[in-house]
């Protein structure tokens, strides 16, 4: 039925965007939700063995701080496009909520649009940084970690982020067309 009403190119073009949005949607399962439960359990076997350091053998281990303080950042924004994906995140919606119908959907669309433009800007100014640690050499204070690996991955999380907003727009305003016409 569908090839009937609509022209083949077009068709293929919406299979296509189909096998885009499960690819993309895999890459983010795997960025958002596999790699911070490795990085979490990690960290938790790492600060375990810290606790059971300082109470069996009177020491702690160097830098603890800043490699728990790295891994929690990396945890933060890979699973941030995942939050967004779910509806998960802290919001206040008491308008959304009250409009229904054409003027809810776009005071949404507002809303993700005015949240991607926050978005990218942050992506820029992460990339940025992302490049100028690297070619500075930035490091922790301690164990001389070096940065950007870190900042590469907020960028990337960010990245996975606007992608996702941009996704939730389109089908905001292609919901929206469904609704008037």
């Amino acid at each position: 039925m569908l090839k009937q009403c609509v022209p083949l190119f077009l068709y293929k073009m919406n299979k296509g965007e189909n096998r885009l949005k499960r690819f993309y949607s895999a890459a983010e399962t795997i960025l958002g939700s596999y790699t911070p439960a490795v990085v979490l359990f990690f960290t938790m076997c790492f600060i375990m063995s810290e606790v059971i350091g300082r109470f069996a053998f009177s020491h702690s281990i160097k830098a603890q701080v800043e490699i728990v303080g790295l891994t929690v950042v990396l945890i933060c924004f890979l699973s941030l496009s995942i939050v967004q994906r779910n509806n998960q995140q802290i919001r206040v919606s008491i308008l959304q909520d009250k409009l229904s119908g054409q003027a809810g959907s776009i005071l949404r669309g507002l809303t993700l649009i005015f949240s991607l433009m926050v978005v990218m800007f942050l992506c820029y100014a992460t990339g940025k940084f992302t490049l100028i640690a690297y070619a500075k050499d930035y490091a922790t204070m301690q164990l001389r970690l070096v940065h950007w690996p870190v900042v590469m991955f907020m960028f990337i999380g960010l990245l996975c982020l606007s992608v996702r907003l941009a996704i939730q727009i389109t089908e905001n305003f292609g919901k929206q067309k469904d609704i008037s016409g």
